[in-house]
C-alpha cells in the first residue's frame, strides 16, 4: 500500500494530518484483521459449510460496521480518498471473487458501502494504480498487508494476541483547534488557510508599536510557531500587547504563510488574537501584569530552579520533552504486553505486606489527625496485657495432648509493649505505601496465566543519589508455564520495543536531549547500538 500511495504523492493517500494518518492507520489494521485474515485463513484450509458460515458472519459484521461510517462520510478517513479506502475496497474485491458478499448487492442495510465501494474502485487513480501494482506480480490483497506491516513495527510478524482494537471514531468531540505540530509536520498542507491554534508564549516581541511577534507552543511538540500580529489587521492587537510577556496564553486565529526568516518553515499572520490568561509577575505580590518576577524564561533553566516552580515546570522544554517521551513509553508498554495477550493487573498502592521484605515503608496513618498543627499529638501505645488465667476446658485440652506425646506451645500475639498500637488505626493494623505489586500480580497469574502490573511503587531509602528514588514506576510481568529463558526473552523483547518505538515516534525529543547540557551526547546512537546487539553474551 506504501507503494501504491507513492505513485502519487500529491493525493495524500496517507492522510493528509497526524490525526488522519492515524485514522488510516487504523483502518488498515481492521480491514487486514476483520476481512483478509479470515479469507486467507478460508483458501488455506480444506472446504468447510462450518468455517465458510462462520467467515460470512464475521465479513458481514465487518460490512455493517463499514457502511454505518460511510453513512456520514464520502470517504473512510477526511474529504478525500486514502489508502484506507483502497486497501478495505481491495480487500472487498477479494471477498467478492470468494463470493463472500456482492459490491452490487440491493441490500437497503448495505446501500452506503455499496455506493463507496464503487465509487473507489471506478476512480481513474485506483484503476491505474492498480493495474500498475498487478503488473508487478503482487496479489491484490498483499496491498494493504503491507501498510499494516508497517505499522506494526515493519515485520510480518507482528502480533496481537487480544485482537485488534476498533479504529477510534469520534461522534461528538472534535478539538477547536490545531496542533502546532500537525502544521509544523505537513506545513505544505497548510499554506494559505485559515487555521486556529491556542498555546503559551514562549517570547513575546513588539516592533515599534505596530507589529507583534508570538513564539506560540501548545506542548504537542518541542518547536514553536512564530505568529505576526499587526495593528492595522489583528482584532485584539492592543490587548495582546498588555499579556505581560512570556507565559501569556493566546487563541489566535490566523493564515498560514511559508515564512521568509531561516530556521523557521512557517508563521501565522493572526486575523483575530484572544488574550486568555495574562502574567501577573510585573511586582514582587504578583498584582500588576508583567514579567518582572515570572520565574520562567526561554533560556535554559537549573533542574532546582525547576523543582522550586513546580507548577510552571512543565511549560519549560526540558521537563515538556520527558513528559513526552514518558508518555511514548507508557503507551509502548502497554501496547507491547497487550499484543502478547497479557492482562493489565491493579494492585493496591496502600497495603499491609511488606512484598521484598527491605522494611523500609512509607508508613500510612490516620492516628495523626486531621489538624496538622495540632500540639503534642498521642499516640495510643499497646499497654501491658492483663494475665488471664487458663480455664478448665484449654488446660484439659492441653493436658490431653501432652499425654499423647505431643509439643504443646501456647501461641501468643506478639506485641511490644510501649510500640504504637495500629489496632486503633484506619485498617486496624500497620498499613504502607506499596514497595512493589509483585507479590499480588502472582496471585493473578496463577488464575490469569499471562499478567503484569505498571504502577507507582515508594521506597524509603535516605539515600540522594541519582540511583536511588522515593518514588517511581515499575513494571512487573509474570508469566505461567514459563522458564528463565522464557522470562530473560520477554525482557529482551521488552525492551528493543521500547527503544524502537522511542526512536520512530520521539525523534525530535531524542534530539533535543542529545543537545542539552541535561541530556546525553549521540543519545541516539546508543540506543541503536541496544537494538542491533542481543543482550545474550556467547561464552
Amino acid at each position: 500500500m506504501k507503494i501504491l500511495a507513492s505513485f502519487n504523492p500529491l493525493y495524500n493517500l496517507k492522510g493528509s494530518t497526524e490525526y488522519d494518518q492515524a485514522q488510516v492507520e487504523s483502518w488498515l489494521t481492521y480491514g487486514v484483521t476483520n476481512i483478509e485474515v479470515p479469507i486467507s485463513a478460508l483458501k488455506a484450509s480444506s472446504s468447510s459449510s462450518e468455517l465458510t458460515n462462520s467467515i460470512k458472519n464475521d465479513l458481514e459484521s465487518a460490512l455493517f460496521v463499514i457502511n454505518s461510517h460511510v453513512m456520514s462520510s464520502t470517504y473512510m478517513v477526511g474529504d478525500d480518498v486514502t489508502i484506507a479506502d483502497i486497501a478495505l475496497v481491495c480487500a472487498l474485491r477479494e471477498a467478492a471473487d470468494a463470493q463472500l458478499w456482492n459490491p452490487k448487492s440491493t441490500d437497503e442495510k448495505l446501500t452506503n458501502i455499496t455506493k463507496w465501494y464503487s465509487s473507489v474502485s471506478s476512480l481513474d487513480f485506483f484503476q491505474e494504480a492498480l493495474t500498475n501494482f498487478l503488473s508487478s506480480g503482487l496479489e491484490a490483497t498483499s496491498i494493504s498487508t503491507t501498510s499494516v506491516s508497517a505499522v506494526d513495527g515493519g515485520s510480518n510478524d507482528a502480533i496481537s494476541f487480544h485482537g485488534v482494537a476498533p479504529p477510534v471514531v469520534n461522534k461528538l468531540y472534535k478539538r477547536n483547534r490545531i496542533r502546532i505540530k500537525e502544521i509544523l509536520a505537513q506545513p505544505a498542507n497548510y499554506y494559505g488557510k485559515t487555521v486556529t491554534v491556542a498555546g503559551w508564549t514562549r517570547t513575546v516581541r513588539k516592533a515599534g508599536g505596530k507589529l507583534l511577534f508570538l513564539e506560540l507552543n501548545d506542548g504537542s511538540c518541542g518547536t514553536s510557531l512564530q505568529c505576526i500580529c499587526e495593528a492595522t489587521e489583528t482584532e485584539g492587537f492592543e490587548e495582546s500587547k498588555s499579556s505581560g510577556g512570556t507565559g501569556s496564553s493566546f487563541q489566535l486565529v490566523g493564515i498560514v504563510n511559508e515564512s521568509p526568516s531561516e530556521g523557521q518553515a512557517v508563521e501565522l499572520k493572526v486575523t483575530n488574537a484572544k488574550l486568555l490568561g495574562a502574567v501577573y509577575g510585573g511586582d514582587a505580590e504578583n498584582k500588576t501584569v508583567g514579567g518582572m518576577v515570572y520565574p520562567m524564561s526561554k533560556k535554559e533553566h537549573t533542574l532546582e530552579h525547576m523543582r522550586q516552580h513546580a507548577h510552571l515546570r512543565p511549560r519549560a522544554g526540558l521537563h515538556a520533552a520527558a513528559m513526552r517521551i514518558r508518555h511514548a513509553m507508557a503507551y509502548a508498554t502497554h501496547k507491547f504486553f497487550h499484543d502478547n495477550g497479557f492482562l493489565y493487573i491493579h494492585t493496591p498502592i496502600i497495603t499491609c505486606a511488606d512484598c521484598e521484605g527491605a522494611g523500609e515503608q512509607f508508613g500510612i496513618t490516620t492516628l495523626l489527625g486531621a489538624d496538622h498543627h495540632k500540639p503534642d499529638v498521642e499516640l495510643p501505645k499497646i499497654a501491658e496485657p492483663e494475665k488471664k488465667e487458663m480455664s478448665k476446658k484449654e488446660m484439659k485440652r492441653l493436658a490431653k495432648l501432652k499425654a499423647q506425646g505431643k509439643d504443646v506451645k501456647v501461641e501468643e500475639e506478639t506485641r511490644v509493649v510501649g510500640a504504637v498500637d495500629y489496632t486503633k488505626d484506619f485498617f486496624g493494623k500497620r498499613a504502607n505505601l506499596t514497595v512493589s505489586g509483585q507479590l499480588n500480580v502472582e496471585t493473578h497469574a496463577c488464575a490469569l496465566s499471562d499478567v503484569y502490573t505498571f504502577g507507582p511503587t515508594f521506597r524509603a531509602e535516605n539515600s540522594h543519589t541519582a540511583r536511588h528514588l522515593c518514588e517511581f514506576w515499575m513494571i512487573e510481568p509474570e508469566i505461567a508455564f514459563a522458564d528463565l529463558n522464557d522470562d530473560i526473552n520477554l525482557a529482551e523483547d521488552y525492551l528493543k520495543y521500547c527503544v524502537q518505538y522511542a526512536l520512530e515516534m520521539c525523534k525530535d525529543d531524542l534530539e533535543f536531549f542529545e543537545k542539552s547540557q541535561f541530556g546525553e551526547k549521540g543519545l541516539r546512537d546508543r540506543l541503536r547500538n541496544v537494538l542491533d546487539n542481543p543482550f545474550k553474551v556467547s561464552r
